[in-house]
């Protein structure tokens, strides 16, 4: 669809381009004539053409997780990148960080299979009660998988990963506990004090959604006591909050509203 006129012209066109399209336009010489009298020249001298490629398709993000929470720990992760994105070739790993009598860090905790994102590009993966771990810990979104659960990808224990069994690091998002000799394996690393609060968080989301500086600025923690989460009150802060999405289909709640929480209570330091 072609508007405005006569001086400028705004090319909508009828359908969305898809990402990393390459595009021509091209003006037809004999389709423009100027207005004025003084013909000829009359029409352009010849066709004008250019090319340009549109941007390229954003990368996914960790956007929130959940590990820690009052009563049963209520956790899941979610992801945000392109709208129905298949996942298939995509895995969430939870890394081992807390320090032991015989440290073993590096350690794959778990692996977290994804699916297809919906049509606003949200994959919403809800996880058991003490499948993450309440203390220091990793997660890292990687493409091509090929370790197992179990693996020591920091053989050496000096926090820098020896082993790397993916193709693409795509994103990571850490918590510290603040145990001594704890160790994290991405970044940003949300620790006590990261948002003026003095206890460690036990869940945060990107506010907002998707925004990706590798900074802890990027993440706002999620309330404790389960602001947002149908059947709980919480400790919200007003003002700050939103309205909640939609249930995603296979899951059994909304994704939570985004609340500034008030902490309470300290959470729990446990090997799960």
């Amino acid at each position: 669809m072609v508007s405005g006129g006569p001086a400028a012209y705004t090319l909508d066109p009828d359908a969305l381009f898809a990402y990393s399209e390459s595009c021509t336009v091209t003006i037809y010489a004999a389709q423009v004539t100027d207005l004025d009298t003084l013909d000829p020249p009359d029409a352009m001298a010849a066709d004008y053409a250019w090319s340009f490629t549109t941007a390229a398709a954003p990368l996914p993000v960790i956007n929130e997780f959940s590990a820690s929470t009052t009563s049963t720990d209520v956790e899941f992760v979610e992801l945000y990148g392109p709208a129905n994105m298949d996942y298939s070739t995509y895995t969430v790993l939870e890394i081992e960080g807390d320090f032991a009598a015989t440290p073993v860090f590096g350690v794959v905790d778990e692996v977290i299979v994804l699916g297809t994102a919906d049509a606003a590009g949200f994959l919403l993966v809800d996880l058991a009660a003490n499948t993450l771990e309440n203390g220091t810990i990793t997660l890292l979104l990687v493409k091509d998988f090929t370790g197992a659960l179990g693996n020591d990808l920091d053989t050496d224990d000096d926090g820098v990963l020896d082993l790397t069994p993916w193709s693409e690091l795509v994103d990571a998002v850490a918590v510290n506990d603040g145990g001594a000799g704890d160790l994290t394996y991405g970044v940003p690393v949300l620790v006590a004090l990261y948002d003026g609060l003095a206890f460690t968080p036990g869940g945060a989301s990107r506010i907002p959604d998707g925004y990706d500086t590798d900074a802890a600025t990027d993440w706002v923690r999620n309330d404790f006591d389960l602001a947002g989460i149908p059947g709980f009150v919480g400790t919200p802060i007003v003002g700050r909050g939103s309205t909640p999405r939609r249930a995603q289909p296979g899951s059994s709640r909304t994704r939570r509203p985004r609340w500034r929480a008030r902490v309470t209570r300290l959470t729990p330091r446990a090997s799960r």
